[in-house]
């Protein structure tokens, strides 16, 4: 997913084609850009994808000054002969002139070694204004299991003295599809609080994710009860935006990263 990724060490190389192009045909055509990521840990919504194991990530992001973008991102995951996870997403974003942004779009999410009818596809939204972000994701067939699934978050953002920053989100998950084997609701939340400061260049985050699962209900997901647990991430990251002039060419930036954890929220 290409959002909320964490990086413990990232290179950016930013280039154009070759080709030069007017500032008109550079517009029409979007922007390009790539990221890899190394990571001890891949989090979805509060709970380990990878077994609490490593995990090679990477994408591949197209975006217009429309406020259209489309990409792709994969990472490995651990859910038994299904090693790989592949989702690809098409989307729109903009700012209004009362402050606020939007973003609204269509995600799949992609596995080896499953039925890619059982891979689900779910529709997102968010609606950002000052230092806050509300959104919501729906699917109305969740990993196959034929029912629906929510999830709503709540994010915060605030800048701290010294230039560090403040980073705070909470989210929902429920629906017919968290209704487990023994026939209870196991609805949750999960959250995550953290600091970050831009120093050499890099930016260093520190943040703690974790859930109201407990072990039996984790278990009843079908995780082992470490997939639950919460824990300390932290990251490292820098990114460097594309400088050249529109005439130059195609601005195309790429980037690596290496974190100790990733967190989707």
């Amino acid at each position: 997913m290409r959002l909320f990724k964490k990086s413990l060490l990232s290179v950016t190389i930013a280039s154009a084609l070759a080709a030069p192009f007017s500032a008109s045909q550079a517009a029409n055509y979007g922007s390009f850009s790539a990221n890899v990521a190394l990571t001890s840990d891949y989090y979805f919504r509060g709970i380990s994808q990878t077994d609490n194991d490593p995990a090679i990530q990477g994408g591949f992001d197209w975006a217009h000054d429309s406020g259209f973008y489309a990409g792709i991102w994969a990472s490995n995951v651990a859910f038994g002969d299904t090693n790989l996870e592949a989702d690809t997403y098409l989307g729109f974003s903009r700012d209004t002139s009362f402050g606020m942004n939007y973003d609204i779009g269509v995600i799949k999410y992609n596995y080896n070694n499953t039925d890619s009818s059982d891979d689900p596809v779910e529709f997102y939204g968010s609606l950002g204004y000052s230092f806050f972000t509300a959104g919501y994701a729906y699917s109305n067939d969740w990993f196959g299991s034929g029912d629906s699934s929510n999830y709503a978050y709540l994010g915060f953002d605030y800048g701290l003295p010294y230039e560090i920053g403040l980073t705070a989100s909470v989210g929902y998950s429920w629906g017919d599809a968290y209704k487990v084997s023994d026939g209870k609701d196991y609805d949750y939340v999960d959250y995550k609080i953290g600091i970050n400061k831009d120093y050499w260049g890099i930016n260093w985050d520190l943040s703690y994710v974790d859930n109201n699962l407990n072990d039996t209900q984790c278990n009843n997901y079908g995780y082992a009860d470490k997939n639950c647990d919460g824990r300390f991430i932290f990251t490292a990251s820098k990114a460097i935006d594309d400088t050249m002039q529109p005439t130059d060419g195609l601005p195309i930036a790429a980037n690596v990263a290496l974190t100790t954890d990733y967190y989707f929220r």
